[in-house]
């Protein structure tokens, strides 16, 4: 794989999750509002709506900014905390219900959704936690520290004896295109990129997904086909050939940052193959093209990268200290997805787990 498609692999871990990127300006500002960009740029201050453009009064000076590279907009460090506050509330309201729940689909389903719920809560702690100082800061850092808490214990409710097929309902409301025909074969799915361990069932739940995107990207329905595409991927998260047309339906809804991400993941799962078929491998070799027009910002991810990686390694340094060990624990595994041999994480991750290990025997 090309160094930028491995550089651009580091950055798309990390900009959704943490937001912990090259901030612009990191002060309070009167009457202002946090403008979170897609490429993980963040700008504080007083925004006016231009139609197609946003308007920033930032205490450096105005910048306008067009829409399509904003990822969210956020209102002061209050209205935040009420609506994180009011999700978690929720959540934990549908996990105190899914605990009397006998039947494992059902119980599982109403995690599931609290899940999401708390995934959403969390992103947005992550993309404004280093955006506010003082008081504020502290307590968006403690609200995200409650969500993560939450999600661990939703995620240990769960019914994992035996992991449950997808279920059958849930592939008839992805989509509200008629049922499509077989697709070509050169468009239906091979299974080199599958991996031995992978749920059969939920492989096959993913490839009837992915071949209702293809037909939906076919008859230029681009969001149908970009929601289907990640749905499969739900199903299956190794699914090269989903990869790639979830990278087709985020170009054509002009979305081409998010669709190169997707380019370099097919790339980086189609590296692991020890062989790939002739449509495959024609593929890979048209999304190698697609994918040249992102060479001349290698340099700036590379650092990015490394910036981030430093800032996070603090982070959980930090959570250490405080003997947050769950977030701790993320963080770490966070920095070794990015860099699977750094040994500092490594040990720093141990050691998280030995204290939540020792606090869990305590609890006993």
């Amino acid at each position: 794989m090309n160094t930028t498609v491995t550089a651009l692999a580091k950055a798309r871990l990390i900009v959704p999750l943490l937001g912990i990127i090259f901030l612009f300006v990191i002060i309070n500002y009167a009457l202002s509002e946090v403008v979170i960009l897609k490429d993980g740029n963040k700008y504080i201050g007083k925004i006016t709506d231009e139609g197609d453009t946003l308007r920033i009064a930032t205490p450096d000076g105005e910048m306008t900014v067009k829409k399509d590279r904003i990822k969210a907009i956020y209102k002061d460090a209050a209205a935040i905390l009420k609506e994180t506050t009011d999700t978690l509330v929720e959540a934990k309201s549908l996990i105190d219900g899914a605990n009397k729940i006998d039947d494992p689909k059902e119980r599982n389903a109403s995690l599931d959704k609290s899940l999401e719920m708390l995934n959403k809560a969390q992103n947005i702690c992550m993309d404004v936690v280093d955006v506010f100082a003082g008081e504020d800061g502290k307590a968006i850092g403690n609200q995200l520290k409650d969500i993560n808490s939450t999600m661990k214990q939703a995620r240990s409710l769960k019914v994992m004896d035996k992991e449950l097929p997808p279920p059958k309902e849930d592939k008839k409301s992805v989509s509200r295109t008629p049922e499509p025909s077989q697709p070509d074969s050169s468009e239906v799915d091979k299974s080199e990129s599958e991996p031995r361990s992978a749920d059969p069932e939920k492989i096959e739940a993913a490839k009837e997904v992915y071949n209702l995107g293809v037909e939906a990207l076919k008859d230029k329905k681009y969001e149908n086909a970009r929601d289907l595409f990640l749905k499969s991927i739900s199903y299956y998260e190794d699914y090269a050939e989903a990869y790639a047309k979830l990278g087709d339906a985020y170009t054509a809804l002009k979305e081409e940052e998010l669709g190169y991400e997707n380019y370099r993941k097919f790339l980086e799962i189609t590296d692991r193959s020890v062989s790939l078929s002739d449509e495959l491998a024609k593929l890979r070799e048209e999304v190698v093209k697609k994918t040249e027009k992102f060479k001349p910002i290698e340099d700036k991810i590379n650092n990015l990268a490394r910036e981030t990686v430093a800032k996070l390694m603090d982070l959980g340094k930090k959570c250490l200290d405080e003997e947050d060990y769950i977030l701790a624990e993320d963080i770490f595994s966070l920095v070794l997805k990015i860099e699977k041999d750094n040994k500092e994480a490594q040990e720093n991750l141990e050691k998280a787990r030995e204290k939540l290990e020792k606090e869990q025997d305590n609890e006993k």
